[in-house]
């Protein structure tokens, strides 16, 4: 194991997961920096036009991203699973098929979204008044998409084998250079959505080219060469039966996400503005459960990997309590301070109105979420994913757009909408508990771990 590489399988659980987390944690916030210093720079120095311009591609851009960036769950459970359990040969294919799917999946996306930009914003009634802006900022930001794939698809293997600090320090260096970029193209040089666009792809590009070189200069048996990248198709067929109900999974809730801004984009600008800034803000937050959620994946992964059941067993235990002082801690602080926080992105009174709403309904429940998420995180672990795909599609796609067709009628205002994602969270959570407690993916995970060791020997 290279130095720095953290193994769950062995000592305090508690430390590990707090040592693996932390960079986690850091990435996952530096990532949102890359889409929020696009907003806050375009708010403060452009139009509340520009920034709605820019904030109405997020929707969109999330469930493109989703449906490819799902199969990195794949790659993260079979690396740390082989990886732990010491079988090379899988790894390596893995590994490079890995990167098969980052590159072609990711020109693929490029030329689609170049093509279909202005269709799909019309889809979601983007008002004409912000189109141009628009799809001006989703096509260059689709440009970089590869690199986007390259460091999300490549950040996943370091992670599956204990090293999240590489990908938080590639990060780091991006971030840096989006921000830097930001203000030059888009404060200075005026360039409103391209100049936001240009900066978070060259910053993008950045990090997927450090990854890649990590991975080609590594001497452990999960080692890159790019003369090798290529589909193995035995390899191919795991990832895609672990990672396309994940992909499936995050492309229905962000389907169910472009609806809502559809909703929202009906109350015009200021709604759209204020909207925006609260998804920023929001963000944050769920960028903390998300960064459990993955250490929960990789704790569970590499646990059954070296068949330690009752240790998965108590790090559920250890990283719900993270959770739930994280996201209570930082909920609250955001609910005290919303409109302080809004008005970071713009002054106008309308827009703030709007996003501490948003802020208002969403903050004090995000514990719930954290509980679904790491519940999620253990059972995709185990190479189980039909089972969350379906619950959370049951809750968060379904539930979610019934509540807006439902209620918004009865009561058409913006805390309809938002009173939505509270709703759907806690259904979620409930179902989640249930099948952990019930279902029967540890027998699952069990019985394919002593198969694979049988057909290594």
């Amino acid at each position: 194991m290279e130095a720095g590489n953290i193994d769950l399988t062995k000592g305090s659980i508690n430390k590990g997961l707090i040592k693996f987390s932390i960079p986690l944690l850091l990435s996952a916030l530096l990532q949102q920096l890359y889409t929020t210093a696009d907003l806050l720079i375009v708010g403060r120095y452009e139009s509340d036009i520009d920034m709605a311009a820019v904030g109405s591609t997020g929707a969109v851009t999330n469930l493109i991203v989703a449906l490819f960036i799902g199969l990195s769950t794949g790659v993260s459970v079979l690396t740390a699973q082989y990886y732990s359990g010491g079988q090379r040969k899988k790894l390596t294919n893995v590994v490079h098929t890995n990167f098969a799917i980052a590159i072609y999946g990711g020109l693929i996306l490029t030329i689609f979204t170049y093509i279909f930009a202005p269709a799909m914003l019309r889809m979601m009634g983007t008002p004409e008044d912000i189109m141009e802006g628009a799809v001006i900022y989703m096509r260059i930001f689709f440009l970089g998409i590869v690199p986007i794939m390259v460091y999300n698809m490549g950040s996943g293997v370091l992670r599956s084998v204990g090293d999240s600090q590489r990908p938080f320090n590639f990060l780091a260096i991006s971030a840096i250079l989006n921000i830097i970029l930001d203000l030059f193209f888009v404060a200075k040089l005026q360039w409103v959505a391209l100049g936001a666009g240009v900066a978070t792809a060259v910053a993008q590009s950045a990090s997927g080219i450090l990854t890649i070189y990590s991975l080609v200069k590594s001497t452990e048996i999960y080692r890159l060469s790019l003369r090798k990248i290529r589909f193995h198709w035995e390899s191919f067929k795991e990832i895609f039966y672990i990672g396309f109900p994940a992909s499936i999974q995050s492309a229905l809730i962000s389907i169910s996400n472009v609806f809502v801004q559809v909703k929202i984009n009906s109350f015009g600008p200021a709604a759209i503005a204020g909207s925006a800034a609260s998804s920023r803000v929001e963000g944050f937050v769920l960028t903390a459960i998300t960064a459990l959620s993955l250490s929960a994946t990789t704790f569970s992964a590499q646990n059954f990997g070296a068949r330690k059941i009752e240790r998965i067993r108590k790090g559920v235990i250890s990283i719900n309590i993270m959770s739930l002082v994280l996201s209570l801690v930082i909920g609250f602080s955001g609910y005290v301070m919303r409109k302080d926080i809004v008005a970071l992105f713009n002054s106008n009174p309308e827009v703030i109105e709007y996003g501490q709403r948003f802020l208002s309904y969403m903050l004090p429940w995000f514990w719930m979420l954290g509980i679904s998420n790491i519940l999620s995180g253990f059972i995709q672990g185990s190479g189980t994913s039909i089972p969350p795909m379906v619950i959370s599609t049951v809750t968060l796609f379904g539930i979610r757009l019934a509540w807006i067709i439902i209620m918004l009628p009865i009561h058409h205002s913006m805390d309809t909408i938002a009173a939505s994602y509270p709703v759907t969270w806690a259904a979620n959570t409930i179902l989640f508990i249930i099948y952990y407690r019930y279902g029967k993916w540890r027998d699952v995970a069990i019985e394919r771990m002593e198969r694979l060791s049988r057909m290594d020997d």
